[in-house]
């Protein structure tokens, strides 16, 4: 749930503003919570 709605935010930042750092912060993030996701369903499988 978490990892679509950062991207979401990451999507409304990137029209708004185009690529600030809070933007890459938001990235940074985003790819974080992917990682940390796909990880977790590795390990579970």
């Amino acid at each position: 749930a978490g990892g679509a709605e950062l991207a979401e935010l990451a999507h409304e930042l990137e029209q708004l503003g185009g690529h600030t750092q809070a933007l890459k912060e938001v990235q940074a993030e985003v790819a974080e919570v992917t990682d940390a996701a796909y990880e977790s369903n590795t390990k579970r499988h």
